[in-house]
């Protein structure tokens, strides 16, 4: 009942982004949004009903038909009006989540390419199931209602006069028992799903990083893009009554500890539970070995928590979904010798106008716990400004520059140019490339005191989805443009990139296959335009090479964090590590060199940030040190 119940958790999360991103625009607008925030037992139940058939009594045909029902019934009373909107915003999510109507490169196609050797069908299957499970393990899903209420005689009048046109061949208007035993059986599966479905995260997130990295961010249906859903079109048994009986009702009813009401007049399904106990606390370690080892060996350094002890100024804002802290670098915007701190949030929104247009903000100064300084904005909807950012002097005037990227749709990273008077608010300079929704400008480096790299790692080269391109741009006009030298379909080159002592540029592809093993990762290094050498992983999911970082020139630093370590016999899937080598090592290596040339040590890390000459800190997205998922900062100090 657990695998049945998938889909139900992701387009409710869907329906719930989607109404507090909703923005109204006159006073219409505004009663529908408080209609949707009222009724969340009809919005709940209305995020599943487009699969309401599917594995039930086989009504395969009427669920998919329940796609279109809202543009059949008009006269809606209120719950039923959120109950419809709810399922307009499943079948939106899973025309992108499924690449239907000729879209390509959506979710479950991508993730075919990237995890399954391009079995679509078999990314289907993780998908549908394993996202539900990776949503409960990072989120407990709060909003999620005790009650649903379904408008069940409405339902079979919809039914109704969406068949009255068709000819008698036509599919059998589901009755008001039918529709109630299976909204009940789901009901009852979303409730064991998020009991038990979070143990069932390491199985399924095993099989596929890019579910687990890209469930919320990609672009492409993403839940931060309201486009998630699940589609189960399956064979099942003729419909009739002989496959339904009214003890199963009771008896499932019974087994699950739920209460029905019916109201004969209304045809209104009320559907409910009684409270359970609240579960005792869970140990921080029950979910800590999924990603890594809850400690680490006596010879590194120990992790320390934040506390307000420690007067450390905590930065936030208030606003839900904004992604406040994205990305941070630091510079000094206005000359003044003091550094200043750019926070970017590429979901926020600073005009009504707009939704995940993206802010940046800059903290001028010592006092970095002050209201921002500037606030740099876009006005552009969906774009993600502030996705990447990176500090440059393009103008060659003393004073760093900031330059911002906002990726999508059409993509531009925004160059701002600073001055005694601090950043300007509007861009001095604009760089464009790659194809529309290709996300140009997805990471952005310093490639020198004067020059900027872009990365646009999900940009077509050579006619190959998403193989991935660099561009090189100076103080003048001409940019230079770098391509993977054995191009191959989702390896993502330029995924991470730095710049080495020597004139060498350092490009990650992590997505490159490796003898027919998927995602196991390559790092080229470049000298001016020509290849130097080649650096690859070694294991399947290693995405080797998803983080560079250059550090004093002397060590380059590669992440791979999705790569399964183990210590002693226990093995920790996606734990990740991270390797520092001795770049004079590197510079004298020709043609492919081993991965384990130069090595010096390895430890786990989502993103690297080089802070100063003698200290460079390692995040660990995952690390459940402090809380659940609470992460960590690894502050590494080298004399």
């Amino acid at each position: 009942m657990i695998t049945d119940a998938c889909g139900i958790a992701v387009h409710n999360e869907v329906s719930y982004r989607s109404i507090g991103l909703f923005k109204p625009r006159n006073p219409l607008e505004q009663r529908y949004k408080l209609l949707l925030s009222t009724f969340p037992g009809f919005m709940q139940a209305g995020s599943f009903f487009p699969d309401w058939g599917y594995q039930c009594l086989g009504y395969n045909q009427q669920s998919e038909d329940g796609n279109s029902l809202g543009a059949v019934y008009q006269n809606c009373h209120t719950g039923l009006i959120v109950f419809i909107f709810a399922v307009m915003s499943h079948d939106v999510a899973d025309v992108k989540w499924h690449s239907l109507n000729g879209l390509d490169n959506y979710f479950v196609q991508v993730m075919a390419q990237m995890d399954f050797d391009g079995d679509y069908q078999q990314a289907h299957t993780v998908a549908d199931t394993g996202a539900e499970f990776t949503l409960q393990h990072a989120s407990p899903l709060k909003y999620l209602n005790e009650t649903w209420q379904v408008p069940l005689q409405d339902l079979v009048n919809i039914y109704t006069l969406h068949y009255a046109s068709n000819t008698d061949d036509s599919p059998r208007v589901p009755s008001k028992e039918h529709l109630r035993y299976c909204m009940t059986a789901a009901y009852a599966g979303i409730k064991l799903d998020l009991k038990f479905g979070k143990w069932l995260f390491n199985y399924y997130g095993a099989k596929s990083p890019f579910l687990v990295d890209q469930l919320n961010d990609y672009h492409k249906g993403g839940n931060n893009y309201f486009d998630n859903g699940g589609l189960h079109l399956k064979k099942q048994p003729p419909q009739g009554d002989s496959f339904y009986q009214q003890q199963d009702l009771d008896q499932l009813l019974s087994d699950n500890g739920i209460i029905a009401q019916l109201d004969d007049t209304t045809g209104l399904l009320t559907l409910t539970r009684a409270s359970p106990p609240p579960p005792p606390p869970q140990q921080q370690a029950n979910y800590q070995s999924v990603f890594q080892a809850p400690h680490f060996p006596p010879s590194s350094p120990s992790c320390q928590s934040v506390t307000p002890k420690a007067s450390l100024p905590t930065l936030s804002i208030s606003t839900s979904l904004a992604g406040y802290g994205h990305a941070t670098v630091h510079g000094d915007f206005n000359g003044d010798g003091s550094t200043d701190l750019a926070i970017s949030a590429p979901y926020h929104d600073l005009s009504d106008s707009t939704t995940m247009a993206g802010t940046v903000f800059i903290m001028n100064g010592p006092a970095h716990d002050t209201p921002p300084s500037t606030i740099l904005a876009n006005p552009f909807t969906e774009s993600r400004f502030g996705w990447a950012m990176a500090v440059v002097d393009m103008n060659d005037d003393g004073i760093d520059d900031l330059a911002v990227s906002a990726p999508f749709p059409s993509g531009h990273v925004a160059v701002f140019y600073g001055s005694p008077a601090g950043l300007s608010t509007t861009p001095n300079r604009t760089l464009t490339g790659g194809r529309h929704d290709e996300g140009f400008g997805s990471t952005l480096a310093r490639a020198g005191a004067h020059t900027l790299l872009v990365g646009c790692p999900y940009c077509t080269a050579h006619s190959l989805a998403q193989a991935g391109v660099v561009y090189l741009y100076g103080a003048g006009q001409r940019r230079r443009v770098f391509y993977s030298p054995t191009p191959m379909q989702y390896e993502r080159f330029g995924s991470a990139m730095t710049v080495m002592d020597g004139g060498y540029t350092i490009i990650g592809a992590p997505g490159a296959s490796v003898n027919n093993v998927v995602q196991v990762g390559k790092v080229y290094g470049f000298h001016d335009d020509r290849l130097q050498w080649v650096m690859a992983g070694q294991t399947k999911f290693e995405q080797f090479g998803s983080v560079l970082e250059g550090w004093r020139d002397e060590f380059l630093v590669v992440s791979s964090p999705t790569e399964t370590t183990q210590r002693g016999l226990q093995q920790y899937w996606q734990g990740g590590r991270i390797r520092l080598y001795d770049w004079h090592l590197l510079d004298q290596a020709q043609n492919d060199i081993a991965r384990d040339t130069g090595l010096l040590q390895a430890r786990f890390g989502f993103r690297i940030i080089n802070v100063g000459s003698g200290v460079i800190c390692v995040t660990s997205q995952h690390d459940s040190h402090g809380a659940r998922f609470s992460g960590a900062v690894h502050v590494y100090q080298f004399q």
